[in-house]
């Protein structure tokens, strides 16, 4: 494992922060990473004068850096060269956007992967690990040739994968791109992520009924509360866009973690710890999907009650699709407990999840009741 903080003098040297969008203020030691058992990598698709891509790996405090001219190894036993390049701030694990010309890379950078990864050697000449990432799926290693030349090396428990420009999200494909994605023969995206979708668009309803009744003289007495009403759904559209690439993600982290070798005890050990820190990843982003369908069907009752009547059924599909996708992410929820041995998460998520499809079932029916109401009164 890495000792220490590693320094960024060699970064800042080659940035004039005045110009350009890259970070400048880098983690300070101690500031917590990301929640769960591993670290954290990201590959950038960086276009510069020579289009590569660059390997980012948590450690020590920065991102351990490398570019990689042609592309990560897309095959078991291939090698490809990885050139070592100054550390980076954690805050570059999200950096994507243009470098001015005339800036030390300047050209558009593009996250093409991120996830995390279990490592089982880190040194100053080798680095092995088990990554989790939507591409970047499987077992590799990174081996010192000379000076800052190294080989990116896919280990034989690798998945195969093509090394292709311009990595998205789920929610940044089009509508025909991700159904082809849910009709695949992969398991990922499934139902979670469908489920926080239908979330997210029943989101995406409430907020647009809030925005046809606001401005409009006849409703001038509910402004205040369709200008809440419209925040809160926007927030939670957000958060649960983000949830649909985080569920494929969870599901990806238990297939990396079923993965790792079991050669040895200690090998064993640090799979087991794996795979139950990933199977209660793959049960939270479901949960925190039936908390929120909840609050999208508290909203949509508002606009079903007090919204313009002329949208008075997009506050009925809004609550009809928060419920069903409660009830699609709960299943996820179910399925994934029975493979937690901790008692009392398991004990928690039960009583959650039961706790949530309860107060969605409520709600939903009674958003139904009053949308019914509105329209027999015309």
């Amino acid at each position: 494992m890495p000792e220490g903080r590693r320094g960024l003098g060699p970064y800042e040297a080659k940035r004039d922060f005045a110009q350009t969008r890259a970070p400048a203020d880098w983690s300070w030691p101690g500031r917590p990473t990301q929640p769960g058992l591993f670290p954290r990598f990201v590959i950038q698709e960086h276009h510069a004068r020579r289009l590569h891509w660059d390997l980012r790996l948590e450690a020590g405090g920065v991102l351990r850096s490398w570019a990689v001219p042609k592309g990560v190894p897309a095959r078991p036993g291939e090698r490809r060269l990885a050139v070592e390049v100054e550390d980076h701030p954690l805050d570059y694990m999200d950096f994507q956007g243009a470098i001015p010309p005339g800036n030390y890379g300047a050209g558009e950078v593009v996250i093409w992967d991120r996830g995390y990864y279990a490592p089982s050697a880190m040194t100053r000449d080798k680095v092995t690990f088990a990554a989790m990432g939507d591409r970047l799926n499987g077992a590799y290693k990174l081996v010192r040739v000379d000076g800052k030349n190294w080989l990116m090396i896919m280990l034989a428990d690798g998945r195969t994968l093509e090394v292709t420009p311009l990595a998205q999200s789920l929610t940044e494909l089009t509508i025909d791109a991700f159904l082809d994605k849910l009709a695949s023969s992969e398991p990922a995206p499934g139902g979670g992520s469908a489920s926080a979708l239908a979330v997210a668009t029943a989101a995406g309803l409430v907020e647009m009924v809030a925005n046809l009744t606001l401005g409009r003289e006849q409703f001038a007495a509910v402004e205040a509360d369709m200008k809440a009403v419209a925040a809160a759904a926007g927030g939670l559209r957000s958060e649960l866009a983000d949830l649909v690439s985080r569920d494929t993600e969870a599901f990806d982290q238990v297939m990396a973690a079923l993965r790792l070798p079991k050669g040895t005890e200690e090998e064993k050990t640090r799979r087991r710890e794996a795979v139950q820190a990933a199977n209660k990843g793959a049960a939270e982003v479901p949960l925190r999907v039936t908390t929120l369908a909840g609050e999208v069907l508290a909203l949509a009752r508002v606009v079903g009650e007090k919204g313009n009547p002329n949208a008075i059924t997009d506050a009925g599909v809004a609550g009809r699709l928060a419920l069903a996708g409660a009830e699609g992410a709960g299943l996820n929820v179910r399925i994934n407990l029975p493979g937690i041995k901790d008692e009392e998460f398991r004990h928690r998520a039960e009583t959650e999840v039961g706790r949530n499809l309860d107060l969605a079932t409520k709600t939903g029916a009674e958003v139904a009741a009053i949308v019914e109401r509105r329209m027999t009164q015309g």
